[in-house]
């Protein structure tokens, strides 16, 4: 069948309007498709003996007589504020079962991977982290590195303000931390949720921001969080054996135990053990102890 000029102009311009429609949603499908992936980011390592790991001058988890070699991996997200430059640290020390040879710390393997949406299950390396060489035994050994996150949230970080705890007196800091303890302490042993939600809230805010949780699984978390409170009611264990913990950024500072677990624990009637982790800094507006 012959079309019409005229025809022919309209089906060219429907093509045109429709390719145009199409691929419009197509970009803006696309754009969404990234908007919507958001970077979790992971650091695995393998280490053994006494160690700690830390994120922006944060501990991140500690090690005492560590048995074996440990693989493990630590999620970073809620000590990275926002996009831009962070820095992982690794302080290892030296042990009569675990002494720091050159080939020792050689070995010693760090990876940055991240994961879209959450998914740990598909991670990509950001990049891999060396120990620079080292020509005899070390008593100890503390490196740090640095990466850009580029996470899809900004948190408020209550540290800018925070004060510098390696000016203050040890005797007296290490006195008002074990009575913040305590009073956490209290609060845990009465079953308080809603109370331990309250001082916690700025903290509960931090971490489901940076997990991406919508509404709904914010809720759900804070929930888990405070049925634990509730379940712990009258079985917490008083504070003992501790050492005090100012992390290498000067403006955190915990108690934890002589194997560096946290002090604050729970042993129910079933011999079930729930661990607190409570970390500490100084309002330098308040000069009062603060949850981070």
């Amino acid at each position: 069948m012959k079309l019409s000029v005229t025809t022919m102009k309209f089906l060219i311009f429907l093509l045109s309007f429709t390719c145009f429609y199409e691929c419009g949603k197509a970009m803006k499908s696309k754009q969404e498709s990234v908007e919507l992936k958001k970077k979790t980011y992971y650091l695995y390592y393998t280490l053994r003996g006494n160690y700690e790991v830390f994120c922006n001058g944060i501990s991140l988890s500690e090690y005492t007589d560590q048995d074996g070699t440990a693989i493990a991996s630590e999620y970073l997200n809620p000590l990275i504020s926002g996009k831009g430059m962070q820095t992982v640290s690794i302080k290892i020390n030296s042990s009569d079962s675990n002494i720091l040879s050159p080939e020792y710390l050689k070995g010693v393997k760090i990876s940055l991977y991240y994961s879209e949406n959450g998914d740990e299950g598909d991670l990509v390396l950001v990049k891999d982290f060396t120990l620079k060489p080292y020509n005899e035994n070390q008593p100890m050994v503390f490196e740090t590195w640095s990466f850009n996150a580029d996470v899809d949230y900004e948190n408020e970080n209550p540290l800018n303000s925070a004060s510098d705890l390696a000016k203050e007196d040890l005797h007296k800091l290490s006195e008002d931390v074990l009575n913040k303890y305590n009073e956490v302490l209290s609060i845990i042993n009465s079953g308080d949720a809603n109370r331990y939600s309250e001082i916690y809230k700025n903290s509960f805010k931090r971490e489901t921001t940076s997990m991406y949780l919508d509404v709904n699984d914010t809720q759900k978390y804070i929930n888990n969080l405070k049925s634990r409170v509730i379940a712990s009611k009258g079985f917490m264990k008083p504070i003992e054996g501790y050492k005090i913990n100012i992390n290498p950024n000067n403006k955190i500072v915990e108690l934890t135990s002589s194997k560096g677990k946290p002090v604050l624990y729970s042993i129910d009637d079933k011999r079930k053990i729930k661990f607190f982790s409570l970390q500490l800094y100084r309002s330098s507006k308040t000069g009062k102890l603060e949850v981070y």
